[in-house]
């Protein structure tokens, strides 16, 4: 039981991390177009 609940942890980790880095990604992006049209 426990070990099962820890691999749950894991996958359900791995899962944030990864829509973190897509969600990530796209602000990154959005926050360089702001930046460069604030700059510009």
């Amino acid at each position: 039981m426990i070990l099962t609940n820890q691999i749950k942890g894991i996958l359900f980790q791995l899962n944030l991390m990864i829509r973190e880095k897509r969600s990530g990604l796209w602000f990154l992006i959005s926050k360089q177009r702001c930046s460069q049209i604030e700059f510009t």
